[in-house]
């Protein structure tokens, strides 16, 4: 065992001091800043869409080749198969270069630093609920429509309660899906770790299994994309209650206990856990069942509060993305402090030396 331990920190050692140095904790920090002041222009969206477009087209081309409606469903399935194992290499192929490029080129964080800003939502995630709470405020139908295009879910008979209820759900599913898990993959693989997580976040879009035509191909790719996200959904859900803890202390055990009840259903979705944690942290009742364009997933509820949300619900939730962001911001800062004043092979070496203690 101790044999294993020293191979492990031996290679995550290697691995750090040549690509993910404590230098790239300033490049996460300033990729969160980049994303908040910049992704709302078009510009930066197409100066760096290139690598991304690389791996939506190659989607696009899978499934335009392999799924054929006149197949059957297990030949839909092994091609699906196929295809996501050579997803996966692409992304390798491509996250291996922009690896070796950030190791050998001077300067080379401040394209990765963009690229990441890309690749990240804070700022389309605020903007959309920004523009929900106010449609909320005006007119049912407006929020509809705005949730409608937000989420791809259909509105068409829903009340304004359901409507901010479905926009809470948006929120922790993003947290995870479009912050947490993009940062992290980052932290633990460089460029590899983000464009694996990126090309089955894309696939799990664009191969849509609530789709009956893409359901059996794009089944492998889409639980591909649930596995990746399910640490980070957890994360979300311990976030979301740390900081229930900080400004609503007494909802801090409501949120903790309702998301933990949440993990025998998990097969519902990866979602459960951040949703749970809002429920609590909000005294609401939320999941339920979900309906899509011509599909519906009876889902069960989650917690047991009120079905009655609001906008300011939603607002407060949104706050709670706010503090998050704000909360990874300063962590990668102090980390990045940390690592600069204490070298990395003084790190791990400590490191070694603690799990060899025990």
């Amino acid at each position: 065992m101790d044999q294993f331990f020293i191979v492990l920190t031996d290679f995550w050692q290697d691995h750090y001091s040549q690509i993910m140095s404590p230098d790239s904790l300033w490049v996460l920090a300033l990729a969160i800043i980049l994303n908040l002041i910049f992704c709302h222009e078009k510009l930066l969206n197409r100066a760096m869409k290139s690598p991304t477009a690389i791996l939506e087209r190659t989607i696009d081309s899978l499934e335009n080749r392999y799924n054929n409606p006149d197949m059957t469903d297990e030949s839909l399935r092994s091609d699906g198969i196929s295809a996501a194992i050579f997803l996966f290499l692409l992304a390798c192929f491509i996250g291996f270069l922009l690896n070796l490029l950030h190791a050998i080129i001077p300067y080379f964080w401040l394209l990765g630093a963009l690229f990441i800003a890309s690749s990240i939502t804070v700022r389309m995630t605020i903007q959309h609920a920004n523009h929900l709470i106010n449609a909320l405020d005006r007119s049912t139908m407006e929020a509809r429509a705005t949730l409608s295009l937000m989420s791809g879910r259909d509105s068409q008979d829903m009340e304004k309660t359901d409507v901010a209820r479905a926009g809470i759900e948006y929120l922790a599913r993003t947290l995870a899906t479009g912050i947490l898990a993009p940062l992290g993959y980052f932290l633990l693989a460089g460029y590899l770790g983000l464009f694996v997580y990126k090309v089955f976040y894309l696939a799990s879009y664009m191969l849509d299994v609530r789709d009956q035509l893409s359901k059996n191909f794009g089944i492998a790719a889409t639980k591909t994309h649930d596995l990746l996200v399910l640490p980070f959904s957890f994360l979300a859900f311990l976030i979301i209650s740390l900081i229930s803890l900080v400004s609503r202390r007494q909802t801090f055990m409501a949120s903790l206990k309702i998301a933990l009840q949440q993990t025998s259903r998990i097969s519902q979705g990866f979602a459960v856990w951040p949703v749970g944690a809002f429920a609590g942290a909000l005294g609401l009742k939320l999941g339920g069942p979900i309906c899509f364009e011509n599909f519906c997933i009876d889902k069960d509820w989650i917690g047991n509060g009120l079905k009655e949300a609001d906008h300011l619900h939603l607002q407060s939730a949104l706050a709670t993305i706010k503090k998050a962001t704000v909360l990874l911001f300063i962590l990668f800062l102090i980390c990045a402090v940390v690592g600069t004043t204490m070298p990395i092979d003084s790190f791990f070496a400590n490191l070694l030396a603690f799990i060899q203690s025990f």
